[in-house]
């Protein structure tokens, strides 16, 4: 089909263009990033109260010699659990070659922390550069306008990036080969790349960040497994907010993924992965999108008022797609595939646009729901209403998102419609 055929040649450009962080690539970004993006550090308010505090320094270069470094003054500490080594409180100009602060080789315990980092250049390198470096906490620190905001590398483990501002670089938040880690609480927006990127690695927890604004995507695992990705906002990045490459085994739940020109999770040639208790809503072609993917579980997600809420390709099989939400979708969901479950043998998903009974009052329609698609799928039992609550509450019925949804399209809802909801809420508590 040639919408397909579409899709597919979108899917390659993206691909090609990521894979995997190519220094060509990034050095053809780095002189936009810095042209548009330098003074960003001086219109921004947390870089202003950065620089009212902290002191200018020279790059550093740290090769396993803290003791060294130590006595140049350029940190305190002891790179003990207790009293780990602390950089903080300054402001690097990256000055268009190498990286702010490069760290390698490192086993002891240290901080970086609320330190402005900008003008980095020279192919991945970056503000904070991680090279087989374990141990490390960096905290509150503001890193624009360089090839990479924060770049973990290889070898790196039981590392904390928490608190950053990383804005306006060619790249966000960028993990190769590393493991255990934590990524949390950060702000990652305005890259011309994307926001955060795992590239073969595995364990990681990457929660409650805001990647959003981000050129192409907000968060992209490429050969990676056993992560968990949780309670992140995606939103607003230009192609795609959340993308799976070649992953497996990961967790992908609770996160909110919205406003993309193509899709909201786009996920390809990946196994055994778990979507779940997601918000996926107002994505311009596709909600959901599985391309050549094989037992990959979709629950408890809200998918509504994209064109297409779910789509499989002819070689996505055997993935178990139930307990979700599907509204106001242009299409709710299309099947290519073979072999894919809409149920779990008891319970399939809301369809706002199920025209079934429920005669017997199971809350289950009588008869089933049909998928579109070549494959001829069914959810042999549909949900008559949508079993998920508001987030956070487990009381408000996800009515009340669609509602909210609408109601910031500029569309006024009467005061009955929701006293109706109401009234079936208290029937069913």
């Amino acid at each position: 089909m040639k919408s397909n055929q579409n899709t597919k040649t979108t899917i390659i450009l993206i691909i090609g263009i990521l894979i995997p962080f190519s220094p060509i690539f990034i050095n053809n970004l780095r002189i936009t990033a810095r042209d548009r993006h330098i003074t960003s550090i001086y219109n921004d308010e947390f870089n202003h109260e950065n620089l009212k505090i902290s002191a200018v320094s020279k790059k550093i270069h740290i090769d396993n010699n803290w003791t060294a470094t130590k006595a140049a003054g350029i940190c305190t500490g002891n790179g003990t659990y207790s009293e780990p080594y602390i950089i903080e409180d300054l402001v690097i100009d990256g000055g268009g070659s190498g990286s702010c602060i490069l760290i390698e080789n490192s086993d002891v315990y240290f901080k970086i922390e609320n330190c402005t980092l900008y003008d980095s250049e020279g192919g991945c390198v970056a503000g904070i550069y991680l090279l087989n470096v374990n141990n490390s906490q960096l905290i509150d620190n503001d890193c624009s306008s360089n090839d990479l905001g924060i770049h973990l590398s290889w070898g790196g483990y039981n590392n904390t990036i928490t608190g950053n501002i990383v804005h306006n670089n060619g790249g966000g938040i960028f993990l190769s080969g590393s493991y255990y880690n934590t990524i949390s609480g950060n702000i990652v927006k305005n890259n011309t790349f994307g926001g955060i990127y795992l590239l073969s690695s595995s364990d990681n927890t990457i929660s409650g960040n805001t990647a959003n604004d981000n050129n192409m995507l907000g968060i992209q695992l490429y050969d990676s497994y056993n992560n968990t990705i949780s309670g992140n906002t995606a939103n607003n990045n230009n192609l795609v907010g959340i993308q799976l490459f070649y992953s497996y085994n990961n967790t992908i739940s609770e996160n909110t993924v919205k406003n993309h020109s193509h899709f909201g999770i786009y996920i390809y040639n990946s196994t055994n992965n778990i979507f779940s208790g997601n918000i996926v809503n107002n994505n311009l072609l596709y909600g959901i999108y599985l391309e050549v993917c094989l037992n990959n579980t979709i629950t408890k997600n809200s998918v509504s008022d994209n064109l297409f809420g779910i789509c499989l390709d002819e070689e996505s099989n055997e993935n178990n797609i139930y307990l979700n939400c599907f509204t106001n979708n242009g299409l709710n969901a299309l099947d290519h595939g073979s072999n894919n479950y809409w149920d779990n043998g008891t319970m399939g998903n809301y369809w706002s646009d199920y025209t079934g009974l429920d005669e017997d009052n199971d809350r289950i329609g009588d008869i089933p729901y049909n998928i579109a698609g070549t494959a001829g799928s069914q959810d042999n039992f549909p949900l008559m209403k949508c079993p998920l609550s508001l987030r956070g509450t487990g009381r408000i019925p996800i009515e009340l998102i669609f509602l909210i949804s609408v109601i910031s399209g500029g569309v006024v809802i009467n005061v009955a419609t929701l006293l109706l909801i109401r009234r079936k809420r208290k029937r069913t508590e």
